[in-house]
């Protein structure tokens, strides 16, 4: 799964400076839990800054390879959910 986001300024003209921005994924569960989400990778291709162009945040998710059938059980047929935050802040 590859979801992709784009960065826009709504006042394109007004962002003189560019700003740091930060990606992170937090919260993975499988089925609702977090069991099993140890097995969920989530790769992130983000520019470091933005400032007045349009920018891509491409997410890339895989699954590593359950080790037994215990942990083929846990994400089998479930939901993989997680959380995207975005902060951009000013540089120093």
């Amino acid at each position: 799964m590859v979801p992709t986001w784009s960065t826009q300024r709504f006042d394109q003209d007004d962002l003189v400076d560019p700003l740091n921005l930060n990606v992170d994924i937090t919260d993975k569960e499988v089925g609702g839990d977090a069991d099993g989400a140890d097995l969920v990778n989530a790769a992130i291709d983000q520019p470091e800054t933005i400032q007045n162009e349009d920018e891509d945040v491409v997410i890339t998710v895989t699954l590593d390879e359950p080790e037994n059938e215990d942990e083929y059980d846990v994400i089998a047929k479930q939901d993989i959910t997680f959380d995207v935050e975005f902060e951009a802040t000013q540089q120093d």
